[in-house]
């Protein structure tokens, strides 16, 4: 059992310590610590000037270059997209801007907005898996083209949102019904699509912590892609139709955008959407596509080029 002299003797020992440690801080000590103390702030000081003034001159040089990629972009823009009737896909979490900027420049480029579907959350949680798989039944009368034995609800879901752009009508109008159900709506009508479209563009967020769903039945699991969703998702725009970007933010491995080039499914993709750079990259990328030419575009997770090709208009 510990005693009064074991407390005795500990407490000692410290008050010891710390005598020893004023004497020399204040004497002997003094002069060296209090050097090797400043001129380690002072080395610290000019370092962090260093830092600032290098961040300063690359972010010059970045606004510099997206002017210069935003001036070219938007003299060979005319003409790019001419034809081309678009059907617009936002994702949960996709910026209001970004939904602009790249719609004005699809349309500087020639192309037309024939339509627009907004996305819920709940079309990539978990928590509504089950209701989603439970939709497929009531669906599937409606579609035009049998799905796959093999097709998961996700990707029925997705081939189901591709035939009310690319084919709309009687069946077309019943699926959009069913999945902007009051109850528990997975997307929402922006545009009512007015004749098929011929090219998709996806608009994603381009934050990866203002996009990531929250999920209503797994909160302790925070914000999440659920995998199965986005694959599905995915894969029904690589299946179904060849003619489509996904654009977004790949800047870590949980971003809306780094989870779709995961799946390797053969869509054309463009990161960076914050961006000026991004944002023109978009309808120059979807020429491409267009083209039979898929690409994954900018400087984030799984890009392969920075920017597409521009070709020369004849």
């Amino acid at each position: 059992m510990i005693d009064f002299r074991y407390h005795l003797v500990s407490l000692m020992s410290v008050l010891i310590a710390l005598t020893l440690g004023v004497i020399l801080g204040a004497g002997p000590l003094q002069g060296p610590l209090s050097a090797a103390l400043t001129g380690q702030v002072n080395r610290l000081t000019t370092e962090h000037a260093q830092l600032t003034k290098d961040l300063r001159t690359a972010n010059k040089q970045l606004e510099g270059s997206a002017q210069v990629v935003a001036s070219l972009a938007g003299a060979l823009l005319p003409g790019t997209l001419t034809d081309a009737k678009v059907g617009l896909i936002t994702v949960a979490g996709a910026e209001d801007a970004d939904i602009q900027s790249v719609s004005d420049k699809l349309t500087a480029a020639g192309a037309k907005i024939v339509g627009r579907f907004d996305l819920k959350n709940d079309w990539f949680t978990e928590g509504k898996s089950t209701y989603r798989s439970q939709l497929t039944s009531a669906m599937s009368q409606y579609l035009e083209t049998p799905p796959a034995q093999s097709a998961t609800a996700d990707e029925i879901l997705g081939t189901g949102l591709v035939q009310m752009l690319e084919k709309p009508g009687d069946k077309s109008s019943a699926l959009a019904q069913i999945y902007a159900s009051k109850d528990s709506p997975l997307l929402t009508v922006a545009t009512p699509v007015s004749e098929a479209a011929t090219a998709i563009v996806v608009i994603g967020p381009h934050q990866e912590d203002s996009g990531a769903p929250v999920d209503t039945k797994q909160n302790d699991k925070g914000a999440v892609w659920a995998d199965e969703a986005l694959v599905g998702f995915t894969k029904s725009l690589d299946i179904t139709h060849a003619r489509t970007v996904i654009a977004g933010s790949a800047a870590t491995d949980n971003s809306f955008l780094a989870k779709v080039r995961a799946t390797s499914a053969k869509v054309t993709t463009v990161d960076s959407l914050g961006t000026k750079t991004g944002q023109f990259a978009v309808p120059f990328a979807l020429k491409r596509a267009l083209d039979g030419k898929v690409g994954a575009y900018g400087s984030q997770i799984g890009a392969s080029k920075l920017f597409p090709v521009i070709e020369a208009k004849k």
